[in-house]
């Protein structure tokens, strides 16, 4: 089985990310290469993120709870283990440049069936339609009636984000019905921590 895990980290003490996705980058090769945990990438705020927040997405073959994982003078916000679904296909580190946009949501478990195909429908035609790759889209893992849902998504840049709330009809269509399933969406964009 595949598990992600999305930490929402915090360095109170600093104005920016730079050191902190330095000392990410290091505590991920002490703390979690040791337990086949692999880093898919760190990502800085453009907007929706503070300066002094990051993003580190990791990936393996087991439950990421196990691991404690720490960053010095950081604060770990939130840990969201998520299940991935249809994507993504390959479990590889991310390396494109680029806007990488997690679309947050929340929904009923019973719609997350119907969200997924609804997805990949949109998604036939979306991707051919802009310079775009739609890399996960996750589920957390948890019993709950009520889940948290992750669409991770790469742009070339801000400029195909904004033509892309414009898709064909057929994709405009198939989003608009998934819309109706969800509860509320937090859309943040990122780039990718060189």
């Amino acid at each position: 089985m595949s598990y992600y895990c999305l930490h929402h980290i915090k360095r109170p003490s600093t104005r920016d990310c730079t050191r902190l996705i330095e000392d990410t980058r290091a505590a991920t090769a002490e703390q979690l290469v040791s337990h086949n945990i692999s880093t898919v990438g760190i990502f800085r705020g453009l907007f929706g993120l503070a300066s002094n927040e990051i993003y580190l997405l990791t990936y393996s073959q087991t439950n990421q709870y196990n691991s404690d994982f720490i960053v010095n003078d950081a604060v770990i916000l939130n840990r969201l283990q998520l299940l991935p679904s249809i994507r993504p296909v390959q479990h590889t580190p991310l390396v494109t440049p680029g806007i990488y946009v997690f679309r947050f949501w929340q929904l009923d478990a019973q719609h997350i069936p119907e969200l997924i195909r609804l997805s990949e429908n949109a998604w036939r035609t979306f991707e051919q339609g802009f310079e775009s790759e739609v890399f996960g889209l996750f589920t957390e893992d948890t019993c709950h009636a009520s889940r948290q849902g992750l669409l991770l998504t790469w742009y070339r840049d801000l400029s195909v984000w904004q033509s892309s709330r414009t898709p064909d009809a057929s994709a405009r269509e198939n989003f608009r019905q998934r819309q109706l399933l969800i509860d509320h969406a937090l859309p943040i964009a990122t780039s990718l921590a060189g």
